[in-house]
């Protein structure tokens, strides 16, 4: 399909199909892009569609059509499924931590506005809900720019963005109807107000942790421990992977300073906020026991998780940390009791 033609024209101000028009001229539709006059061509050997009268370049015909069709969509559903909300902090050498909002949910739309200029940026559609507003940007050819991500975010409005690029140019109106109200594979947030506050919480009540060659010093759950006693975390085996790291801090030449951390303050889920702090150390402390002691019973050292292996010292056999680069822990078991005797405790 030319990309000037169109299944989608106005006529007398409606958005409407090429199935309801005569052939021709007497379709009597314009162009929604660029106002032209069109042609509805319908014959026996090819699909039918719009086509610019005098064969212009329109660039701006066919995505405008798309705005218009999600546009009488949302006003006679009055309703739009979004997608899961969630933080998505700094990337950590490639891993990313994520805590999930909410899940996928339905709102209620009131009104919808089509391009209409909104401080810095012209979104292609605004759904009003109630007090709020809610950006929808249609993806076709080109995906939102750095610039307005910028503005969007600088205006704390939540923006979704569909993607329309691989779909069929002769999408039905009840198949872009199923990719608005049914599911979210095409949809993704450019911005998220909500998250955006989450966000600022969990880092209002993290600290910064500074990095002293490859470890970060006083790991608050004690990821490893010294020989001396003294808790510490090595920050690319285990704060780019922990759940209390969210975000990594780089200096203005790109070597990484430390990290922002919540191990004190035991945060790592939207519900851990609705604990004290003595309850959520309690229940951290739980499961970082659990998971060691499962580590230790399997075989594998329950800091770094690499695999113990037996010695032979001066007071008999011991199991040891392979990686004793990193980690000194090692272990033996009392031969009249079974007692396990570690070389400092789990928690």
């Amino acid at each position: 399909m030319n990309s000037n033609n169109l299944i989608y024209a106005l006529k007398d101000g409606v958005l409407t199909h090429i199935s309801n028009v005569e052939s021709g001229l007497k379709c009597g539709c314009i162009c929604p892009g660029c106002g032209e006059e069109l042609i509805a061509k319908k014959g026996n050997k090819m699909t039918h569609h719009f086509a610019h009268k005098a064969n212009s370049e329109c660039l701006s015909g066919y995505q405008t059509s798309l705005h218009l069709l999600a546009k009488d969509i949302l006003l006679e559903e009055k309703r739009i499924l979004l997608p899961k909300v969630k933080i998505r902090f700094s990337d950590h050498g490639g891993s990313y931590k994520e805590v999930l909002i909410s899940n996928e949910t339905f709102i209620e739309i009131d009104n919808v506005v089509l391009e209409k200029k909104q401080g810095e940026i012209i979104p292609d559609v605004i759904a009003y809900c109630g007090d709020k507003k809610l950006y929808i940007e249609i993806y076709v050819t080109h995906k939102i720019d750095d610039n307005k991500k910028i503005k969007i975010a600088e205006e704390d409005i939540s923006t979704i963005e569909i993607d329309l690029s691989e779909i069929d140019r002769y999408i039905s109106k009840e198949m872009l109807k199923d990719i608005l109200l049914e599911g979210t594979k095409q949809k993704h947030w450019i911005y998220n107000s909500i998250e955006n506050q989450w966000y600022k919480k969990f880092i209002n009540f993290s600290d910064f942790i500074e990095i002293n060659g490859s470890r970060i010093k006083n790991c608050p759950i004690k990821a490893r421990v010294d020989k001396y006693g003294n808790p510490y975390a090595v920050f690319i085996r285990d704060c780019m992977y922990c759940n209390y790291c969210v975000d990594v801090i780089d200096s203005e030449d790109g070597f990484t300073q430390g990290i922002k951390c919540t191990g004190k303050q035991r945060l790592s889920e939207i519900s851990d906020f609705n604990l004290t702090l003595a309850e959520r150390i309690t229940d951290s402390n739980e499961k970082l026991y659990t998971i060691r002691m499962e580590n230790l019973c399997n075989g594998y050292c329950p800091f770094c998780q690499v695999e113990l292996v037996e010695r032979v010292g001066k007071y008999g056999t011991f199991y040891a940390c392979s990686n004793s680069t990193y980690c000194n822990f090692t272990f033996s078991i009392d031969e009249e009791t079974g007692e396990l005797k570690l070389r400092y405790p789990l928690i």
